[in-house]
């Protein structure tokens, strides 16, 4: 009994490190985002603007649109294995 309770332990501490791991990520790529895409946004404003505009995405501030996309790069990045 001893060994199967030391089993589930590690494949539950296996479980725990995954998703730390995928929440880490998902939060560091959204931070390095929004902080990349206020800095585009302040170089290529107008760029930005008309690029949002030709996706239908409103007026979308490029903080929110580098937010967005450094969610799901981080997300992905920290999913996909070498």
């Amino acid at each position: 009994m001893g060994k199967f309770v030391a089993v589930i332990g590690v494949i539950f501490l296996s479980g725990l490190g995954v998703g730390f791991t995928l929440f880490i990520g998902s939060i560091m790529g959204t931070a390095f985002g929004a902080m990349g895409g206020w800095f585009v946004g302040l170089v290529f404003d107008d760029t930005l603007y008309q690029l949002t505009q030709h996706l239908g995405l409103g007026d979308t501030p490029p903080w929110q649109l580098g937010a967005m996309l450094g969610f799901v790069g981080g997300f992905f990045r920290s999913s996909i294995s070498k």
